[in-house]
Parts: C-alpha cells; structure tokens; sequence
C-alpha cells in the first residue's frame, strides 16, 4: 500500500525534522572543527550521534590505523578523542534525519520511505508491503499531488 500525506505543523514530526534541518549546519562545523584540530583529511562523514564515522582517504587511513576500528572502515573507537569530542559536541544536536518507524506503526511491515520539506510544509510517502494508518496529524493526499509537488522541488 502507498501512502502520501503532509504532516500537521504542531506534530512532533514536524518539530523534528526541522530541528534536524536547522541543525544539519551546526553539525556539519562540528565535523570541521574536529578535521582541522586532528588533520583528517576526508570531508565525508556519516551522520551518527554516537559514534564519529568518516569516509577516509588513504592519508586517513595510514594516520589514524591507531583510532579507527579495524574491522569497520572509517569509524573510530569509542574511547578516542576525537569520538569523545564528536559525542560531547552534537549530544544536544539532532544528528539523524527522522525516520518514520518512530512516528507511524510499521512494526511487521516492510517498507520505503520519503521525507522532504518544501518551504515550511512537511511531506512524506510511505510505501509498505500492508496496511498502512496515518497518524492524526498527517493530511492524507492524491498520489498525482504529491509528485507534482515533488517535480517541482526538482526543478523537473
């Protein structure tokens, strides 16, 4: 089943994803502070709250073999400063973009989903393999709407 809504501004969705948004930037000079201070040469990094995950460069690799795990490429010990660094610094952030599990009742279901803002307004799809209920705060809308509103957010 297919689902397309726009989520209600009072919802706490709603607040989360644009806490998320306004944050993003927060977060990602967080990153840079943290590149510069110990030389890392990547600018790619994953978003995680817990645990500082870069995608590293050869450079990265050979200088920091001593604080990354060995057995997942790029992501660094818990006990490193740089991970310590990293937690203190976005533990009052959001980090990760909203997922929808945490907001919708998808428990035995598989799904895909979609979350994206245009201007103030909240969208969102979700496509699962059942029945899908929408919370109270979201407005259910025509599938053609809801792509018509995302090709014009992509310029298609």
């Amino acid at each position: 089943m297919n689902v397309y809504f726009e989520v209600g501004s009072g919802s706490i969705l709603y607040q989360d994803y644009f806490r998320w948004l306004a944050d993003r930037k927060k977060v990602v000079d967080v990153f840079q502070q943290i590149r510069k201070k110990y030389g890392i040469q990547t600018t790619r990094f994953y978003l995680n709250s817990d645990r500082l995950h870069i995608e590293p460069t050869i450079a990265d690799v050979t200088k920091l073999r001593d604080f990354l795990l060995s057995r997942e490429e790029g992501k660094f010990k818990v006990k490193t400063p740089m991970n310590e660094e990293w937690r203190e610094a976005v533990k009052a952030l959001k980090v990760e973009k909203p997922q929808l599990f945490d907001y919708f009742r998808l428990y035995g279901l598989r799904w895909r989903e979609r979350l994206f803002s245009v201007g103030d307004k909240l969208y969102g799809s979700i496509e699962a393999d059942g029945e899908v209920e929408l919370a109270a705060h979201c407005q259910k809308m025509k599938a053609s709407e809801f792509y018509e509103i995302l090709e014009e957010e992509n310029g298609e």
